[in-house]
């Protein structure tokens, strides 16, 4: 390691390394490559997914259109570099623009009905009442097990998780609820039009699909199915 002296405000000398300097010159650098590394893969990937949803969309016959632009070829080196290749799909930038692009993935939404001992309605909502967000975020995050669901499976394992989960929830929403009996819970489909629907009627809204409907008596918890 090497040292420089230096003077002090009193006139002594003293010895000042300079490795750590240096060290952290080179820290940053290695930082500022990283940085630039990360922007530059991500500007390129998202260039390229927005070449293949611009083709995609308005030239859906022509399904080689976006291999043949002269750009989107000189970027094709994302996908045939193995470091490129390995980053973006460990990352999820392979995902690229049509990740956010309106033909996004459907969502689950589980309603809930509330009625006391005369089966009147005391309540209808759609979400358990915790006591913080990450409690609820972990619950919409656990809807995508849904898409496993299948009616009248029994014997199905993900069925099953989904019938647990869902009485759950039901069972919650009754302690939750004074003078609740029972509780009517609907798994809906929230479906998001399709690109093709959109061309064709431009103002279409989502739709709701019900997959499910159970009904669940508190005092029958133990039979709940």
């Amino acid at each position: 390691m090497h040292d420089r002296q230096v003077k002090g405000a009193a006139g002594v000398s003293y010895l000042q390394p300079l490795l750590p300097f240096n060290a952290l010159v080179m820290k940053r650098k290695i930082q500022l490559l990283v940085l630039a590394f990360i922007l530059f893969t991500i500007i390129v990937v998202n260039i390229r997914a927005t070449l293949d949803n611009y083709y995609g969309f308005y030239f859906p016959k022509e399904k080689n259109r976006a291999a043949r632009a002269p750009l989107y070829r000189a970027l094709s080196f994302v996908e045939s570099n193995r470091v490129y290749r390995l980053f973006n799909t460990y990352s999820g930038l392979e995902t690229g623009y049509g990740f956010f692009a309106p033909n996004v993935a459907s969502e689950f939404v589980v309603s809930f009905t509330l009625y006391d001992g005369h089966h009147q309605v005391l309540d209808s909502c759609i979400s358990v009442d915790f006591h913080n967000k990450e409690s609820f975020m972990r619950m919409i995050s656990a809807y995508s097990m849904f898409f496993e669901y299948k009616e009248g499976d029994t014997l199905n394992p993900e069925y099953q998780k989904c019938i647990i989960f869902l009485k759950g929830l039901s069972y919650q929403m009754l302690l939750q609820t004074k003078r609740a009996t029972s509780v009517k819970t609907n798994l809906y489909l929230y479906h998001y039009p399709m690109l093709e629907q959109l061309r064709e009627r431009k103002m279409n809204s989502p739709v709701y699909f019900l997959y499910t409907s159970k009904t669940y008596q508190l005092n029958d918890y133990a039979n709940w199915n």
